[in-house]
């Protein structure tokens, strides 16, 4: 733990940096940011934040660095930093939890759907539609493909057809509904 300044009141901001040093200096290494308390009353956001932490330390102390679960909680973190409209500390997490997911599973998987379909939701969000459209589909490839379930399918659709209707895609993306609507039935 260092201080890394203080706040305009005078109080000492800390930073605490978590990895392992037997694998090299953690300034040498990839990192995933988690801030919270940027404001005086933003509790729950340093509670998300340090559960987050504590959960990320245990399974890869216990797991080891590329466990699924490992995937599953950095994947969670990713969708609380997108919420929060943290897209850098998104992407890095998204980003490892699908390296680690397309790793450990064959191709055509829920959770590499999944992944793909929440880092599409976070560059829809950060507007690069371009790369967003990519994972959308490939998303919704990869349910088509394992066939189930259809409720996460709908989900991935319902978000890509926001998307192409915030393009002026609104036939398209009554298709892609549409096509969600006869998976559920």
């Amino acid at each position: 733990m260092q201080s890394i300044g203080t706040s305009h009141e005078g109080r000492e901001i800390p930073l605490v940096t978590v990895t392992n040093a037997a694998t090299g200096a953690a300034e040498h290494k990839p990192a995933l940011w988690i801030d919270g308390n940027i404001h005086a009353a933003e509790l729950t956001a340093s509670n998300a934040c340090l559960y987050y932490l504590h959960a990320l330390e245990i399974y890869e102390k216990q797991l080891g660095p590329e466990h699924p679960d490992v995937a599953a909680v950095l994947n969670n973190l990713g969708v609380f930093y997108t919420n929060e409209r943290r897209f850098d500390e998104a992407e890095r997490a998204h980003q490892r939890a699908l390296a680690i997911r397309r790793k450990t599973n064959p191709k055509a998987n829920p959770d590499v759907a999944q992944s793909k379909c929440n880092l599409a939701v976070l560059y829809h969000s950060r507007g690069d539609f371009t790369r967003a459209d990519e994972l959308y589909r490939e998303s919704l490839r990869t349910w088509e493909e394992i066939g189930q379930p259809a409720g996460e399918y709908e989900i991935a659709a319902a978000n890509y057809a926001d998307l192409l209707r915030s393009l002026g895609k609104k036939r398209k993306a009554a298709a892609i509904e549409s096509r969600a609507r006869k998976r559920r039935s």
